[in-house]
């Protein structure tokens, strides 16, 4: 039987180490691609968070129907919530929308059209639920954001 107290600090030191995880000590940089704990024939939908608090929030590029690819600004992390504010976007302009060949994840793809970066403002935030390792990969930590599932698949967000 086990002694009380060792009970105790084993239910402490568990304790400690998941809030460790939850608090700012937490490490946010890197690229979390949505709900893939793998890269398919491209990336999914991903964030961007670089040390010097920039943002980008990449779309899925085996959709090639969607004409955005990147919005871009600047973030803050505090208390387990991410702040983030836009300030650019990049997407196609013009071109036409054909039935996809190739790779592409969707029925339909952009063909033509030039990439251009315009202005824009948006503000989201949210909360992160829960930030771990995963067991069955080494290399990846999960964050949970509205119970949907982030994984980090590189801590340098130049990786992308």
């Amino acid at each position: 039987m086990l002694h009380p107290f060792k009970v105790f600090a084993f239910v402490m030191l568990t304790s400690t180490l998941y809030a460790s995880a939850q608090e700012d000590k937490f490490v946010l940089t890197g690229i979390w691609q949505e709900n893939l704990p793998m890269i398919a024939s491209g990336w999914s939908t991903n964030y961007q968070f670089f040390e010097d608090g920039r943002v980008n929030y990449n779309h899925n590029q085996m959709d090639c129907a969607d004409s955005v690819i990147t919005e871009s600004g600047t973030y803050k992390f505090k208390n387990n919530t991410i702040k983030i504010k836009f300030d650019s976007m990049t997407l196609i302009t013009g071109g036409t929308l054909q039935e996809a060949t190739g790779s592409c994840g969707s029925e339909y793809e952009i063909v033509g059209g030039e990439m251009q970066t315009q202005s824009y403002k948006r503000k989201i935030k949210f909360k992160i639920q829960e930030a771990e390792p995963l067991d069955d990969y080494d290399y990846l930590d999960r964050i949970i954001i509205d119970d949907v599932s982030w994984f980090r698949m590189a801590h340098n967000p130049d990786d992308y």
